[in-house]
């Protein structure tokens, strides 16, 4: 499953969601977790090409991720950044048990941070960085 394919299901979720033919709440809190593995296995894959020690793809790809991103550079601060956000909100998603969360609003704002997580690792890819 490719991370286009992930940010496609999140987004087919999420409208499922919206129009009732899945539990709204669940369906969204779903779609969220979705967009983050959608951004996290793009930029998992971008830092593959440079990394010069095979990459652990177990639960320590988060981890090995974030601590690729971690320098100066800014296009890698604002990924990081913003899979920080996406992480921290799947977390949330998957186990707050907040009676006042808007997972609608939450997932709209996932559904953004991973697209330009997205375009940004493509734009990084264009340019050879």
């Amino acid at each position: 499953m490719t991370p286009e394919e992930l940010f496609t299901v999140a987004n087919h979720l999420a409208e499922q969601a919206k129009g009732g033919t899945i539990p709204a709440d669940a369906g969204l809190r779903a779609a969220v977790g979705r967009y983050y593995y959608a951004a996290l296995l793009e930029t998992r894959e971008y830092l593959e090409a440079a990394a010069p020690e095979r990459v652990d793809r177990s639960a320590r790809t988060h981890a090995w991720v974030a601590s690729q991103l971690r320098g100066a550079d800014p296009s890698t601060v604002q990924l990081r950044k913003l899979l920080g956000d996406l992480r921290s909100w799947r977390t949330r998603a998957d186990y707050g048990d907040d009676l006042h969360m808007d997972a609608g609003a939450m997932a709209r704002s996932a559904q953004k941070k991973a697209r330009g997580v997205l375009r940004q690792v493509k734009t990084l890819r264009v340019r050879g960085g």
